[in-house]
């Protein structure tokens, strides 16, 4: 029963290896209202999974497709 204690932990600080390899300067900046209801609007719109499409068809701050894939993974989580 120890181990799986660990294995938790880690699912739940994906940071910790991620941004290891990202500069520091590349901090997570905190998603606005207007952002997530474009990606809302979005992922309506194309469809889940056409993140590049999304992301040239509304304004986002210098998100990427991961950004967006992430974000709306977390949406969906937070129902």
């Amino acid at each position: 029963g120890q181990g799986q204690g660990q294995q938790l932990q880690w699912s739940q600080s994906p940071e910790a290896s991620l941004d290891g390899s990202r500069p520091a300067k590349q901090r997570r900046r905190p998603w606005s209202e207007n952002e997530v209801e474009n990606l809302r609007q979005g992922v309506a719109r194309f469809g889940e999974g056409q993140w590049q499409k999304i992301l040239e068809a509304f304004q986002f701050q210098s998100r990427s497709n991961v950004d967006l894939k992430d974000k709306w993974r977390n949406l969906k989580k937070a129902k």
